[in-house]
């Protein structure tokens, strides 16, 4: 057996290659901890997308809510505007009524 013949050098290549294999295992896991962050980073990049679309759809919510409300004033004013022309169609009614009172009093 070689380490009882040269038991210096046995133990010199024994360290040699556990050193060599502790560099081999720290490159394979330094390439898997360069993938993680990198999929680290899109998970990243992909929650900043949503929250920057969910920021958007607030924000057409509260403009669509904004044009709801001018709506809802608008048909307040518009019934009220109606209101007030049909009262003005009454009146113009009336006076239509009495001018052709008039004209049938001087018809011959």
């Amino acid at each position: 057996m070689a380490s009882a013949i040269h038991p210096d050098k046995y133990e010199f290549a024994k360290q040699f290659m556990n050193k060599y294999g502790d560099l081999v295992t720290s490159l394979i896991i330094e390439e898997e901890l360069k993938a993680q962050e990198k999929r680290l980073k899109e998970l990243e990049g992909d929650l900043s997308k949503l929250v920057k679309e969910n920021d958007d759809f607030h924000k057409k919510i509260q403009d669509a809510q904004a044009i709801i409300d001018e709506m809802e004033k608008n048909i307040k004013v518009n019934v009220n505007a109606q209101a007030v022309k049909k009262s003005n169609i009454e009146s113009q009614r009336g006076l239509i009524d009495d001018v052709n009172t008039k004209l049938n009093r001087y018809k011959v």
